[in-house]
């Protein structure tokens, strides 16, 4: 048995970097030295199986390989068999759509980790499987509270061992949704020089997280090199390359970056697997951050459908979900989308829920930006005492993060006049005011770096909210209500 345990390892040595030709090779020649289907052996050669059927789609062959797993560690008293077959099964489980059951797997797998009872290697193994599950179900709180001790797990990592840095991607992706960006950033480089010589794919994702904060801290032109290396090693820099380039004036191609997102997910459907061949409800966090990204420029940039196509989204995405991540996230981006689309009331609602459930959850900057939309909202109801207070509350939280100022619009002075179609967005006003300069649409699309197209589509959604159907009625109708201030030019 110990050749057929080594083809095991050898197999892992090539599957975990992608070689999976070679790795086929060997888990071939392990099944072939296995006897007997009980043995603990067989349980090993069964965590194989399940990785590999999981990578073609098969996801009812996984979840059996893992089960049965997880039923030869448990009769042998092979611990390191069991957590291994755990954490296994908790994955297929929570791929399936059985959350609950999933995470009851994980939790249990965990309790052997931190209770000394493991080798080193597989201690390793079920941190990253378990805060990698965790954070991507957006089920943050479990994935904290584990990830506080991968933290002191991988300080005491050895030169050799598996993962050597992958549990601080995903630690660092935590500590910077909590807030700790020094921290996160520490981690997250070191982690970009740890996993290059591992897996490519790996230090992607690392150079991502590093990208993403240098970002939020202002840093945009290391932001943008940093994006870049991720791309290069083959992670995508969505959505903060899009958030980014907003940043930076560029509105439409940011846009433009990432609106087929709403395309493909409506073309996968709910529960189909991902290309990665994982359930796709495994990727919730990361698809709503997406989504709301395009939710803040889509509001920005005054584009009604991509606003109204990604907030439909996001509530479909979050529809049958438990996560207080998903309930946050459908508030907030279903607070943002009513604001911009001529409906305060609704939007404060909905955004103070959003605000409690973050402040709850521990992520400040969240948080904060949900907080700016309230303020927003409040101030388009006229009640200057909650936008003041709010406004106040989101800028001290962003200034103890070091936070640049987030894309998008901010709290503003509400018009004298709500026009029937709702207000205007502040792209639009832009619009608006340079037009009642004498401005033409190859003007005004030159000074805001905006396609004629994308000009014309302002002008339209103008003239409709305001009941006119000319560029001077729409100045003059705008004059008359207090949405134009007189004198611009």
């Amino acid at each position: 048995m110990r050749a057929a345990r080594s083809a095991w390892f050898v197999f892992y040595e090539h599957w975990l970097v992608g070689e999976e030709a070679i790795a086929q090779g060997w888990l071939a020649r392990a099944r072939r030295l296995v006897t007997d289907p009980d043995s603990v052996i067989a349980g090993w050669i069964g965590l194989a199986e399940a990785d590999v059927a999981t990578a073609s789609g098969q996801h009812d062959r996984a979840l059996d390989h893992a089960t049965a797993t997880t039923m030869i560690g448990r009769a042998s008293g092979d611990r390191d068999l069991l957590a291994m077959g755990l954490q296994s099964k908790g994955c297929r489980l929570i791929a399936s759509g059985r959350l609950q059951e999933g995470l009851s797997c994980l939790d249990e797998a965990m309790v052997a980790v931190i209770s000394n009872e493991l080798d080193p290697m597989f201690v390793g193994w079920i941190y990253c499987n378990v805060i990698a599950t965790c954070h991507t179900v957006g089920d943050l709180r479990r994935a904290n509270e584990w990830s506080q001790a991968a933290l002191r797990w991988c300080a005491q990592l050895r030169d050799g061992l598996l993962y050597p840095g992958l549990c601080r991607v995903y630690a660092a992706q935590l500590a910077q949704l909590r807030g700790d960006w020094d921290d996160a950033e520490r981690d997250a480089r070191q982690a970009c020089d740890d996993l290059l010589a591992f897996d490519r794919r790996y230090a992607g994702a690392a150079h991502y997280v590093v990208g993403d904060l240098c970002r939020l801290r202002g840093r945009v032109d290391e932001a943008d090199r940093f994006y870049r290396r991720s791309h290069e090693l083959g992670h995508d820099p969505q959505p903060g390359l899009a958030l980014l380039r907003a940043g930076a004036g560029r509105l439409d191609e940011a846009l433009g970056s990432l609106r087929p997102t709403i395309v493909m997910a409506a073309a996968e459907g709910a529960g189909e697997a991902s290309d990665d061949g994982r359930g796709h409800n495994l990727e919730l966090l990361p698809r709503l951050q997406r989504l709301s990204a395009i939710v803040e420029l889509a509001d920005r940039a005054g584009d009604r459908e991509t606003l109204l196509a990604a907030a439909a989204e996001v509530d479909e995405v979050t529809m049958a979900s438990t996560s207080e991540v998903a309930a946050a996230y459908r508030l907030a981006t279903g607070g943002r989308a009513a604001v911009a689309l001529g409906d305060p009331t609704r939007a404060v609602g909905l955004l103070r829920q959003a605000v409690a459930i973050l402040l709850d959850l521990g992520l400040p900057y969240e948080a904060a930006c949900a907080r700016l939309q309230l303020a927003r909202a409040a101030t388009a109801l006229g009640d200057e005492l909650t936008a003041s207070m709010e406004a106040e509350s989101a800028e001290a939280a962003l200034g103890r993060l070091g936070a640049a100022s987030p894309v998008g619009p901010r709290p503003t002075r509400p018009p004298a006049t709500v026009p029937p179609g709702g207000a205007l967005s502040d792209r639009e006003v832009e619009v608006l005011t340079l037009v009642s300069g004498g401005l033409t649409n190859r003007e005004v699309a030159a000074r805001l770096h905006l396609s004629e197209h994308t000009v014309a589509r302002h002008l339209s959604n103008i003239f409709t909210k305001l009941g006119v159907s000319a560029r001077t009625a729409a100045v003059s109708t705008a004059l008359a209500t207090g949405l134009l201030a007189s004198g611009q030019d």
